[in-house]
């Protein structure tokens, strides 16, 4: 009942005044782009950082193992190494960016003698790389956000249902330009999660444009793999909906392929969507297309506030191609093919009781 879930809300609150929402994580993707193969080898005791990172004059680099790690940071006006302003001495703690500019990382083992593997490498500059304390957070104190859940709470009743909802994300991490961008979303993805965690919300969606699609397909791949890793701390059941960037198809169109026309090789179709995303969430509870049930639109009930939630793909087009060339590209080409128009009339539209609703999400009208 709704009361219940205010009790919980009520009850996490009394029990994490002094706690955190968002719990430590690592940024598997940062890591692994800041260290790049050129930037360092297994053998070596040190991991130099191969991307400039912007930052502010007074963000806070923080080693949070600093019994076996420490590092150097090196400052540079441009990114470019001819800029360079300092490059400081070893740092086992903390260290203050002194202005605005570029920096890079060397991270070494204290005995200089322990190899430094790339897992443990990557690990250690997650930490690094994960503890800023202005605009790029990784934690976030529950009291900031109590406010905002204090007035949902008051609002509620047995018959609401109480849902989050986020867009337009646009996650990448591979253009470097864009490194600040990619920290900042993922984490407000991650507050996004965990103060519909703090509400107990029915559900949350992400109604498409998950990421930005601009870049090859083992980067696009593991860009909607890190959302997901984050999306998979929530309680309640997600519901995702594909949007035009979330195939690849843009980078696949020749906006920024190699060749020019690219193949359906470069993208995500939809089964291979569904089963990066959607079959993550809660199956058991989503109603499916019997006869295509990876196509990407599916229902849920809630049955004490007779809503059903229908989730339509409006990226149903064929993935199919011509000389090798792909006959329609989802970055520019939005469609619902009859048979998701079948389920959709014949399904997901059909109850078995009056007095049911439904609210359909579905991506487009946010483009």
């Amino acid at each position: 009942m709704q009361k219940d879930k205010v009790a919980r809300g009520l009850a996490r609150r009394a029990q994490t005044s002094a706690e955190t929402l968002i719990p430590d994580m690592s940024y598997y993707t940062w890591g692994r782009a800041l260290l790049g193969s050129s930037g360092y080898t297994t053998a070596s005791t040190v991991a130099i950082s191969t991307t400039y990172l912007p930052v502010k004059k007074g963000e806070e680099i923080r080693l949070l193992d600093n019994v076996n790690y420490k590092f150097k940071v090196g400052l540079f006006a441009t990114t470019s190494a001819s800029s360079k302003i300092i490059v400081t001495d070893w740092q086992t703690t903390t260290y203050i960016v002194p202005h605005d500019c570029y920096l890079k990382i060397c991270l070494s083992n204290k005995d200089e003698v322990t190899e430094i593997s790339y897992d443990k490498a990557v690990f250690v500059l997650h930490y690094i790389f994960g503890n800023y304390t202005t605009v790029i957070q990784t934690k976030i104190d529950i009291n900031d956000h109590w406010g905002f859940v204090n007035n949902v709470l008051d609002l509620q009743t047995d018959n609401s249902l109480l849902f989050t909802w986020i867009t337009d994300t646009h996650y990448m991490t591979q253009d470097t330009s864009q490194a600040r961008l990619s920290l900042y979303i993922i984490n407000k993805i991650r507050d996004f999660v965990n103060v519909s965690n703090a509400l107990s919300t029915d559900f949350i969606t992400h109604t498409g444009d998950i990421v930005n699609g601009y870049n090859g397909l083992s980067v696009h791949k593991n860009d909607l793999f890190d959302v997901m890793e984050v999306l998979r701390q929530s309680e309640a059941p997600v519901l995702l909906t594909e949007g035009n960037h979330d195939d690849n198809s843009w980078f696949a169109s020749g906006e920024a392929s190699t060749p020019a026309i690219g193949t359906l090789s470069d993208v995500v179709n939809t089964t291979d969507f569904y089963n990066r995303t959607i079959r993550h969430f809660n199956r058991d509870r989503f109603n499916f297309d019997k006869d295509n049930s990876t196509g990407g639109y599916y229902y849920i009930d809630f049955s004490n506030q007779k809503i059903r939630v229908i989730v339509v793909n409006s990226s149903d087009i064929p993935y199919t191609a011509t000389d090798n060339v792909m006959d329609y590209y989802a970055q520019w080409t939005h469609g619902i093919r009859q048979q998701q128009m079948s389920w959709l009339a014949n399904t997901a539209l059909n109850f078995d009781e009056i007095g049911w609703g439904c609210n359909i999400f579905n991506p487009y009208e946010f483009c």
